[in-house]
């Protein structure tokens, strides 16, 4: 086996166990699988938390963070970390109405404005919250 043979294949096998792949069929864990071999069920996706969609009007309630950089420019350089129904989940938000909105970075607040998606090159399509208000809730700013 040559170098560049045992490198793809520790890197497939890093791959693989980090993604849950190279379970049942594959050998190891077997509990992926259902009764009989049949596909392990799995949780209507109906009931799942609300999905938020390109053209709604929404007001989320998280911690905002600025000064965020991606490669080629791809961000607005804001973030919303709120909670949902079944965990944490990120938005990424448009503050260019917003006056003063560095003194925002890293508070807790409430912020009401509509979803659209916008088309990157290297990242696609994303979801942002276009802000039209934001409201700092009163407990102090983090880290």
């Amino acid at each position: 086996m040559n170098h560049n043979t045992r490198f793809l294949a520790v890197a497939t096998l890093a791959l693989t166990s980090a993604h849950g792949l190279g379970q049942g069929a594959m050998g190891g864990n077997r509990n992926d699988t259902g009764p009989r071999g049949q596909p392990p069920k799995v949780e209507n996706v109906a009931t799942a938390a609300p999905v938020i969609k390109a053209g709604e009007q929404v007001t989320l309630k998280g911690k905002l963070k600025g000064g965020l950089v991606a490669i080629g420019g791809e961000t607005t350089g804001w973030q919303l970390a709120y909670a949902k129904d079944k965990g944490a989940a990120t938005l990424e938000v448009d503050m260019q109405a917003i006056k003063d909105a560095e003194s925002l970075d890293g508070a807790e607040v409430t912020i009401t404005g509509s979803i659209f998606s916008k088309q990157y090159v290297e990242r696609g399509a994303v979801l942002i919250l276009k802000a039209a208000t934001v409201v700092a809730s009163a407990t102090k700013k983090g880290p």
